[in-house]
């Protein structure tokens, strides 16, 4: 809670405080991974982020038969 910053507003501080936790849990985990399975792990919490709709970017869902 220390690491971001009290803007005045609750849904900001909200939102700031959940980015800085995810990137505390996403360096915590990568210490254990072997290197070849970081990239990996990135890209599988990526796409989980993008689906959620909790990154700025789009995410298009292709189902391949």
């Amino acid at each position: 809670m220390d690491r971001t910053e009290t803007p005045g507003d609750d849904p900001q501080r909200v939102n700031d405080l959940t980015k800085t936790i995810r990137m505390v849990i996403f360096t915590w985990i990568s210490r254990g991974l072997f290197v070849r399975h970081k990239l990996l792990f990135l890209s599988q919490l990526m796409f989980r982020l993008m689906q959620k709709g909790q990154l700025q970017e789009k995410y298009n869902q292709i189902k391949i038969d």
